[in-house]
């Protein structure tokens, strides 16, 4: 297949769609990404990329189209103006590309405009466009505390439903987002096609000295530090086990990777509670050294915000969790819930409920055999639904589908 792959974020910037892309050209497809300029998470581009020394260029066999776009810097303003020229040189850049391509392949993060060149590119010719959908809009703006009776909200919800409705394929990463996509812009949910995201596998081949140092039990939190992922109610539960459950606690130790809007204030928290000796942040670390924190875990972590129907979102962290054979405590909306509840590789609690948390941190603590059941059952899941030869199997069935049917 000749695919063109539209993305905002790419390689260098760490986004699973460069495994997927790599994988393409690896087993024998023309693959093309049209994509911006590295810069994320930090927000400026590297001095090697700035714009135009690199406007072409060959990645693992993969051909890398740029575009010019805005840094996405600190603050609303230059985020907006990193979308919106995204958006805009995007749908410009592709007069320079072939017209030849079997099929588009959107791979659809936040913000929906990431899609905007794919949907023109799709109005322009017969090439078929397969959307892969991450984030839900426009219901991801209330994560910025937008309500639905705004008039930026409804005018967004007008063009976000003219992106979705562009698309010949609507591929879903959470099963939940069919029913959303229905009941918000009518679409069919049976035309829709389950995709969950994949997780490298973090379980390494050799043994990893113990980065900790220590003989203590370790819960860890790995991912994005925002405001919907409500990393207070880690806090609060590392307080109830430093206070309520000193006795009980004293082996267990809290770890948070990753980096994000809240964690500043995450972390100011914790000193202010005085929390250091059971919760401690690390700041981003790479996949590869998260894999030696992974294989020394004792369990993981996953909270999520269950306001609306973000919260059902399948977190791509919870793939990489049960990928490393350890059980998982969430509280999260119904992708992550559900995935547990089928796998049983995990106990769940009910949003808000830091009491429940800290009291299920300690009945894994205590209970070696449930620990070992669970992430034996983590494991094999992952094997079975998660793995990138899983879903590259899944997905070229979908599109060579798409392409053997037609447009729409």
């Amino acid at each position: 297949m000749k695919i063109l792959v539209i993305t905002q974020n790419y390689y260098p910037d760490d986004f699973n769609i460069n495994e997927i892309t790599f994988r393409m050209a690896k087993d024998g497809h023309d693959v093309h990404v049209l994509t911006g300029l590295p810069n994320y998470p930090k927000g400026v581009v590297p001095e090697e990329y700035k714009w135009p020394k690199v406007i072409t260029e060959t990645i693992n066999g993969v051909t890398v189209h740029r575009t010019k776009i805005h840094e996405r810097r600190d603050g609303i303003f230059h985020r907006f103006l990193n979308y919106a020229s995204f958006a805009i040189n995007s749908k410009k850049r592709l007069k320079d590309l072939p017209k030849d391509f079997d099929v588009i392949f959107s791979y659809q993060l936040s913000p929906i405009s990431m899609a905007h060149a794919a949907r023109a590119l799709r109005k322009q010719t017969d090439i078929p466009l397969s959307m892969y959908v991450l984030d839900i809009w426009p219901e991801s703006l209330k994560a910025w505390h937008l309500s639905e009776g705004n008039p930026v909200y409804k005018i967004i919800s007008k063009y976000s439903k003219n992106i979705y409705s562009s698309a010949d394929q609507l591929l879903i990463s959470s099963e939940p987002f069919a029913e959303y996509l229905h009941n918000t812009h009518g679409l069919d949910p049976e035309e829709m096609n389950y995709l969950p995201q994949h997780s490298i596998d973090m379980v390494s081949e050799e043994d990893l000295p113990n980065p900790f140092n220590d003989d203590k039990k370790h819960f860890i939190y790995a991912g994005n530090i925002g405001a919907v992922q409500m990393l207070d109610i880690l806090v609060d539960a590392a307080e109830l086990l430093q206070t309520k459950y000193a006795d009980r606690s004293k082996n267990v130790q809290i770890d948070i990777f990753g980096d994000g809007s809240e964690f500043a204030r995450i972390k100011e928290l914790v000193e202010q509670k005085d929390l250091d000796n059971i919760m401690k942040l690390h700041g981003r670390v790479t996949k590869e050294e998260l894999k030696a924190y992974y294989q020394h875990a004792y369990a993981f972590l996953l909270t999520l915000k269950r306001e609306n129907y973000i919260g059902d979102t399948l977190p791509a962290k919870l793939q990489g969790y049960m990928s490393a054979a350890k059980p998982v405590i969430a509280m999260a909306g119904a992708g992550a819930s559900a995935v547990l509840e089928e796998s049983q590789a995990g106990l769940t609690v009910e949003q808000g409920r830091s009491d429940i948390l800290a009291e299920n941190i300690l009945r894994l603590e205590y209970d070696n055999e449930l620990v070992d059941t669970m992430g034996k059952n983590a494991r094999a899941y992952y094997e079975q639904h998660f793995t990138l030869d899983e879903f590259m199997r899944k997905l070229y069935s979908y599109l060579e589908t798409l392409i053997e049917r037609g447009v729409n």
